[in-house]
C-alpha cells in the first residue's frame, strides 16, 4: 500500500508467494487492515512504516524459508508511532518484530506471546522500553 492509500480499509485477503520481497508494505498513516494473511516473502512478510496504522492477521513464512522476520515497524524519521498489530505469527525465525531501526525513545513495546512448552493458559510476557 503506497505512499498515497492513506485511510484506506482492506477487509480480508491473503498474499503468498515465493519471489517477491515483502508480502506487505504499508507505507501510508491511518490504514487498516483486518483478517489478512501474509506468506512466503524472501525477507520481512510486513513493514509498517508510518502512525495510526492497524494489521489483524496471520503472518508466517513459507516452509523452506522460515529465516526472515515477520513484522518491520519503523525506520529512522518514520516511527509507525500509535500503530496497533494484532497478529499470529508463525516460522520467522529471525524474529517475529522487529522495532530495532527505530530512534532511541521512540517506541514501546509490549509482547505478549505464549511458548509451546507453557500449558494453553500461561504466557510469557515482556516489556521492552527503548530510551
Amino acid at each position: 500500500m503506497g505512499p498515497k492509500s492513506n485511510g484506506t480499509h482492506i477487509d480480508g485477503g491473503h498474499v503468498y508467494g515465493v519471489d517477491h520481497t515483502m508480502s506487505m508494505q504499508m507505507l501510508s498513516s491511518g490504514l487498516g487492515i483486518q483478517n489478512m494473511v501474509l506468506e512466503g516473502a524472501d525477507g520481512p512478510q510486513l513493514e509498517i512504516r508510518k502512525a495510526g496504522s492497524k494489521f489483524e492477521g496471520r503472518v508466517f513464512s513459507a516452509q523452506g524459508n522460515e529465516n526472515v522476520k515477520g513484522i518491520v515497524m519503523g525506520a529512522i524519521g518514520d516511527p509507525a508511532a500509535g500503530c496497533i498489530v494484532n497478529a499470529t505469527i508463525e516460522n520467522c525465525y529471525s524474529g517475529a518484530l522487529d522495532v530495532t531501526t527505530m530512534p532511541a525513545g521512540a517506541c514501546t513495546t509490549s509482547r505478549s506471546t505464549r511458548h509451546p512448552a507453557l500449558p494453553s493458559s500461561e504466557t510469557c510476557r515482556s516489556t521492552r522500553s527503548r530510551a
